[in-house]
């Protein structure tokens, strides 16, 4: 079967935007949890 070489470039494609993703959902969540982070400090200052 030659078809195998254009399916693994598809899921390289496919790797890659998921990687793309969850970069942008680490960088979001981090945010989240800081803010957390700062509310739970500010509740214990109280």
């Amino acid at each position: 079967m030659g078809g195998s070489g254009h399916h693994e470039r598809e899921y390289e494609k496919t790797y890659r935007e998921l990687a793309r993703k969850r970069r942008k959902i680490e960088k979001y969540v981090g945010r989240i949890l800081m803010a957390l982070l700062v509310i739970a400090i500010l509740f214990s200052g109280f």
